[in-house]
């Protein structure tokens, strides 16, 4: 069982190789600023500044500003999370994905390195585009959409009601609720194995969500 819980929500935007908005994508590789080299000749690299480049669902285009921060986990170093910001963002729209239409980003690293980062490996990135403090949220597998618009089933005497909900931010962990739930509320997580109903009768569990 699911708990609600007042808290941040923070809507992130993640890019990748897949360009798929919402999607924790891989990003580009990470590049750092140096001089161009001929063949038998040296590379001349400035290694204090790293970079790493992504593309976005063009849908996101225009949330997308310089100074933005962003938050950086390379798999090769065991995913450990590093701060970045939002240097540029290229003013075309590619089309080299087959189907997708991406913008492009350039994150810079922060100040804080993590040993063995270096050029060429990948990195999932994310974006932050927005926050909101002292929200009611919930988590988003938990949100259901109908053509009638978006329920949750709520948790009350122990059976599930299904309750109509307005959200607001969201990610793909957790959604703000605006309407409908308050905060303390319990709801249902929709399991894959069991199809939920109104009067459906259920053992609470807490778990730290």
């Amino acid at each position: 069982m699911g708990r609600d819980r007042a808290g941040g929500v923070r809507r992130r935007l993640a890019g990748g190789r897949g360009g798929a908005s919402g999607s924790l994508g891989r990003g580009a590789h990470v590049s750092r600023r140096g001089l161009a080299s001929s063949p038998g000749q040296l590379e001349l690299a400035d290694d204090r500044r790293m970079f790493v480049v992504i593309d976005v669902d063009e849908n996101d285009y225009g949330k997308l500003k310089i100074g933005q921060t962003a938050t950086l986990a390379f798999e090769a170093v065991g995913r450990r999370e590093l701060a970045g910001k939002v240097v540029e963002v290229y003013p075309f729209i590619s089309r080299a994905l087959d189907q997708n239409r991406t913008a492009r980003v350039k994150i810079e690293l922060g100040p804080e390195r993590v040993a063995g980062v270096v050029p060429g490996m990948s990195a999932n990135a994310e974006v932050l585009i927005s926050s909101r403090t002292a929200a009611v949220a919930c988590p988003t597998a938990s949100i259901l959409v109908r053509p009638r618009g978006k329920f949750v089933y709520l948790v009350a005497d122990g059976t599930i009601r299904e309750t109509a909900v307005e959200t607001g931010l969201s990610n793909w962990e957790w959604t703000e609720v605006t309407s409908g739930l308050a905060a303390g509320d319990r709801i249902a997580a929709p399991p894959e194995s069991v199809r939920l109903q109104d009067g459906l009768r259920v053992v609470e569990k807490d778990r730290e969500l």
